[in-house]
């Protein structure tokens, strides 16, 4: 079905693209999940003996993640369940997971309809493909986000090792999607244990997962998320100019055309959005810097020889990748080494000056989420919580 493309080596068959055209929404959604399904293609399935230590490992870890940040660890009260899958399967559930925020962003780049519906001279054989062409001016928008969003999770599929490989709230449940694959990979390619591996990650997954889990949290995050992604403006979008760069006989540029984010992002990137962004990063900064206390605490205790394990994970968190830009971009995500040092510089200032149960407010109302201010002045938000 697939031929290598000019955006991370993936492409469709033309042949396709009527079904993908089909339906009235803001995206082309059978053209995402297409996307999202890329490299499926001999991949093996999940051993049934991989999910059964990775189910043993999640008990572990919420347990001792309920220890030790007094935190409930389960969204619904029943215990955590490790929902092994494969690359593919993981893009899929999460390209679904993730429809809201796609959709608000879809709706906001939507264009403002087009007179233009004439079909350009063609080639003997191309007309089929110059009729799709003709509509490309109401159709941009819903195949544009349908490609791209198809392939930014097929490329965060590539290296998640669970559900909050972004720290993006999932639909409430306490199945947490996991890829023993990658874990796999990761724990053979730097020579770890694999247990030692698949621990640490079940520590940080269920963290993540207890923190977005907390109501007020997950919807000032969601609220933050949302208006980042229904802060963007197609009026910065020349629909005339970059249909012009297509050639109807030469389905690959119709490709090269949907593969650039740049069409659609950097250019009409608003000043709401700018002015909003610190307060989306202060938190997404306070609850990666609380997720990694909490991986230290818990996993220095129950890993062994977790150094090396912690300095490669390090590594790779810090590896640049081609999903980094469009995250950026697309969520109004920056997550890079600045972040995560500013967020773990928070917790720590908090400790030294107020200890444990000053920190164990951090998440208790919804008034107590630092400020971006804060985030860099740990006393002042101890100041402003009255400890």
């Amino acid at each position: 079905m697939s031929t290598p493309g000019p955006f991370g080596g993936f492409g469709f068959d033309p042949a396709d693209l009527g079904r993908m055209l089909g339906g009235d929404g803001p995206v082309s959604w059978e053209l995402a999940r297409m996307m999202a399904r890329q490299g499926a293609e001999g991949e093996p399935n999940v051993d049934p003996l991989q999910r059964m230590r990775l189910d043993e490992l999640i008990r572990v870890a919420e347990i001792h993640v309920g220890e030790a940040t007094g935190l409930s660890t389960s969204q619904t009260g029943r215990p955590l369940q490790a929902n092994a899958v494969s690359q593919s399967r993981w893009a899929e559930q999460t390209l679904e997971d993730y429809r809201v925020l796609i959709e608000r962003l879809a709706r906001a780049l939507a264009p403002a309809p087009s007179d233009t519906d004439s079909t350009p001279d063609l080639p003997p054989g191309a007309e089929a493909l110059g009729q799709l062409f003709a509509q490309l001016p109401k159709v941009m928008g819903p195949m544009m986000m349908g490609f791209q969003s198809g392939m930014l999770m097929a490329q965060l599929s590539q290296r998640a090792f669970g559900p909050y490989e972004l720290p993006v709230p999932r639909p409430p449940g306490d199945s947490l999607l996991l890829i023993p694959s990658a874990i796999e990979d990761f724990a053979s390619t730097w020579g770890l244990a694999l247990d030692d591996v698949s621990l640490w990650v079940c520590i940080d997954q269920v963290a993540h997962h207890a923190v977005l889990g907390i109501p007020h949290i997950r919807a000032a995050l969601l609220a933050l998320l949302l208006e980042h992604a229904g802060g963007f403006t197609a009026s910065g979008l020349d629909v005339d100019e970059r249909l012009g760069a297509i050639d109807p006989s030469d389905p690959s540029s119709l490709q090269a055309f949907l593969s650039d984010p740049e069409a659609v992002l950097d250019a009409v990137r608003t000043p709401e959005q700018e002015a909003m962004r610190p307060r989306l990063e202060a938190l997404v900064t306070v609850i990666e810097g609380y997720v990694d206390h909490t991986l230290d605490t818990v996993g220095r205790r129950l890993v062994a020889g977790p150094g090396a394990l912690a300095e490669a994970l390090r590594r790779r968190r810090f590896e640049e990748t081609p999903s980094d830009h469009f995250v950026d971009h697309f969520l109004g995500l920056e997550l890079g080494e600045r972040q995560y040092e500013r967020g773990r510089a928070f917790v720590h200032g908090v400790l030294e000056r107020g200890g444990a149960e000053a920190l164990g407010r951090l998440w208790s109302e919804e008034h107590t989420i630092p400020t971006p201010a804060e985030v860099d002045a740990p006393g002042l938000w101890l100041a402003r919580i009255d400890l």
